[in-house]
């Protein structure tokens, strides 16, 4: 699964978007944005020396709509870098190093936290009766929609959307365990409370950043 995370990189007053994806677990960044940030005038053309195994496509939702767009693995974020001759290129290196790459680590722990609670709020509706495929598939999905995500594959979520997701699921596990055979209904029902909560918690959190 490779989830899209996007980072906002800010110099002389301008800010710009850099979109890393997690790909089998490892940060790739968008060359677009690097080449955009480091004002390298032929993208295409300075790739073609790099190392071919540290260049992907991955789909990616843009102002088009979801198009293959081209990212590099680190080291060839490095060689980027080195190949420009912009004055700032030392400083977006510097920010990489020790903002984003720490960042992006932390990242990948919420995601491995992720699968572990999956299976065990899975367990969960096992035990509470769901039986069925498509139940489990119906009910994940309720969790999506509850949260307000829509029909979103769980790669293609944010960071923060993943840490609600994680919110949901722990609450949900609390209130189930006071249940007996909730069946599929009860589980449904179980999770429109336990988002309930969470879009509460969000809202709180948004009025006191403002």
């Amino acid at each position: 699964m490779n989830m899209e995370i996007i980072r906002v990189y800010s110099k002389d007053d301008l800010k710009q978007k850099i979109r890393v994806k997690l790909i089998k677990n490892e940060p790739w960044f968008c060359i677009q944005d690097i080449g955009r940030i480091l004002k390298l005038t032929n993208v295409h053309r300075t790739i073609r020396n790099l190392p071919k195994k540290g260049i992907t496509r991955s789909s990616t939702l843009t102002g088009g709509g979801i198009q293959e767009v081209l990212y590099c693995d680190e080291p060839n974020l490095y060689r980027l870098i080195f190949k420009s001759r912009v004055t700032g290129a030392k400083a977006f290196q510097d920010w990489v190093f020790e903002d984003v790459l720490p960042e992006i680590r932390k990242t990948k722990k919420i995601r491995e936290k992720s699968k572990s609670t999956r299976k065990l709020i899975t367990d969960a509706w096992q035990g509470q009766g769901v039986k069925t495929p498509k139940e489990y598939a119906y009910l994940t999905l309720e969790e999506y929609k509850m949260l307000g995500y829509g029909k979103i594959r769980k790669d293609n979520m944010t960071e923060k959307q993943i840490r609600e997701l994680l919110a949901l699921e722990a609450i949900e596990l609390v209130k189930l365990s006071y249940k007996e055979n909730a069946g599929y209904s009860g589980c449904k029902e179980t999770i429109k409370e336990s988002a309930k909560t969470v879009k509460e918690i969000r809202e709180k959190a948004k009025e006191e950043i403002e």
